[in-house]
């Protein structure tokens, strides 16, 4: 289902920079998908942005939610028992080559997990783009499911169960194949 990508020729050594040169992210595609509530530009200025490896980690929240991971996963394998591992590789759908994930953590060979780290409770249940990512993740691993853990301050870890939805993943590969054709384009265009 997915073979582990060499970043190691990758022309920008940013890490944004080389998952860029070879497809598109999981985090990217609720933006391709229209769903990303954070995401104010047009789609058009996120994959010129994107085609070029502008950008990073974001603001200063995306950063401290990224440095928060491990330690709320190793929290929530103390609560729940389990032993997920942290697992930073960048992998590369063989069905889709255009698809790119970065798993936080394995749990098993058919399960992995997703750290979301918030400022705010989830009122509403698991929100669409955080869907919309973890569909993408299952699509490229063949994972049968995802834990979604979510903490925020105050709180304990929160456990979300996401299973694979195939109408999702097919909505995911098409329209990413067209945002991944329009950021080839773009690379072409300024050669």
């Amino acid at each position: 289902m997915y073979q582990v990508v060499d970043l190691s020729e990758a022309p920008d050594q940013t890490h944004l920079g080389q998952r860029a040169f070879k497809g598109i992210g999981a985090s990217l595609i609720p933006t391709i998908m229209g769903v990303n509530p954070y995401e104010k530009r047009s789609l058009d200025e996120v994959l010129e942005d994107y085609a070029y490896a502008i950008g990073g980690a974001g603001s200063p929240k995306m950063e401290a939610g990224i440095r928060m991971e491990v330690p709320v996963l190793e929290w929530w394998n103390e609560i729940t028992g389990h032993q997920a591992v942290p697992w930073q590789e960048v992998l590369q759908s063989t069905r889709a080559p255009h698809l790119l994930a970065t798993i936080d953590a394995k749990l098993n060979d058919t399960t992995h997990v997703e750290v979301k780290c918030t400022g705010y409770k989830w009122t509403k249940g698991l929100p669409i783009f955080v869907r919309y990512q973890v569909q993408s993740q299952l699509y490229v691993t063949g994972n049968e499911r995802c834990h979604v853990v979510h903490w925020y301050w105050g709180a304990y870890p929160y456990d979300y169960i996401v299973e694979p939805d195939e109408r999702l993943q097919m909505e995911i590969v098409e329209r990413s194949a067209e945002a991944w054709e329009k950021i080839q384009k773009i690379r072409m265009s300024s050669t």
